[in-house]
């Protein structure tokens, strides 16, 4: 439930919310403003839905395969609470109106990059783990699958340059969506 959930607020937002660009915003800008209570509370459910994630992961994957993949998947879990709770400085103009950037990075801003970074790395960390657990017991295009999304989320994730908010966008997007084919996935092969 946490990609489907995720996705659609992420995109009702981006399609209502006056002024708010995906090119040129980042998702976190979304907690700015009157109507930042939608996506702090957003990020906290859907951190607490990945959680829960992590702790399925660690009973479904047999060994340290499991128990690796479900720390990852939880430390993205808490990432994402993080960046509910702590809300991202303003920049680039939105909200509209809205107080210009400090030129600083203040406490929360600080904290708020921090559950960035583990929610991301969180998510790439288990991507990978997963697709060496399903090499290993043959099942090559769930490998595959899962290889695909670690290298594109980081690739997206860590590359510098001109146009980071959307390739975060799209990276947030790809992690949500592979967790989300992921645990399905094992919930199929578990019954």
């Amino acid at each position: 439930m946490a990609g489907p959930l995720f996705l659609a607020v992420l995109l009702a937002q981006a399609l209502w919310r006056p002024g708010f660009d995906l090119g040129v915003h980042a998702i976190s800008l979304l907690s700015r403003g009157e109507l930042g209570w939608t996506q702090t509370t957003t990020f906290v459910v859907t951190g607490l839905l990945v959680v829960a994630a992590g702790a399925g992961m660690r009973r479904t994957v047999p060994g340290a395969s499991g128990t690796l993949a479900g720390v990852l998947v939880t430390v993205m879990g808490v990432g994402l609470v993080l960046t509910g709770i702590f809300v991202v400085d303003p920049g680039v103009g939105f909200p509209p109106g809205g107080p210009p950037p400090a030129g600083t990075v203040s406490w929360q801003g600080a904290l708020h990059d921090v559950g960035t970074a583990l929610a991301l790395n969180g998510g790439v960390g288990a991507a990978l783990v997963l697709a060496w657990h399903a090499a290993r017991t043959g099942a090559q295009a769930a490998a595959a699958a899962c290889l695909v999304a670690a290298v594109a989320v980081a690739a997206l994730a860590w590359w510098g340059g001109p146009g980071v908010p959307l390739r975060v966008s799209v990276a947030a997007t790809v992690l949500t969506a592979w967790l989300t084919a992921a645990s399905l996935a094992l919930l199929r092969r578990r019954r």
